[in-house]
């Protein structure tokens, strides 16, 4: 059977609505996706921008990892900053999942050729998380939604 990319597209975002019970990594990829078809490439601050943005008005679930680095970042901290002394805080545990989850608009975007999708899976994940385990995750994700 042969699916359109917009059932894909819609298969993507209804799974991680599914799969998401609270929110805040569904949020993050929409986020992303609007960053995506606003600025027509992938554009890590601009992400960046908008997570931190909508963190700073409401943002919720973020995770434990993800929400250190926002805080950090909102005091005054750079992202390289906040991202390495999170996982100094959490003595090295920061291979979490929300990368995976809100990285997938990434296999959405048509103007991204499939050899980037991986790499920039894993700079989007390095917004947050310094352990590369989270970045690869969110790689496998992202080539196999790309599929």
């Amino acid at each position: 059977m042969d699916v359109s990319r917009y059932d894909r597209i819609k298969g993507i975002l209804f799974g991680l609505a599914a799969g998401d019970r609270i929110g805040g990594p569904t949020r993050m990829a929409v986020l992303l996706a609007e960053s995506l078809a606003d600025c027509d490439c992938f554009d890590q601050d601009d992400v960046f921008r908008r997570y931190l943005a909508w963190w700073n008005e409401d943002g919720f679930d973020t995770g434990p990892v993800a929400g250190m680095v926002f805080s950090a970042v909102a005091s005054g901290q750079t992202v390289e900053q906040a991202v390495k002394n999170a996982h100094r805080d959490l003595e090295g545990m920061t291979a979490g999942c929300n990368p995976l989850h809100r990285t997938l608009p990434l296999a959405m975007a048509e103007f991204i050729a499939d050899e980037q999708l991986a790499e920039y899976a894993r700079q989007e994940s390095s917004l947050t998380h310094f352990d590369p385990l989270a970045g690869d995750a969110a790689a496998a994700g992202v080539l196999l939604a790309s599929c």
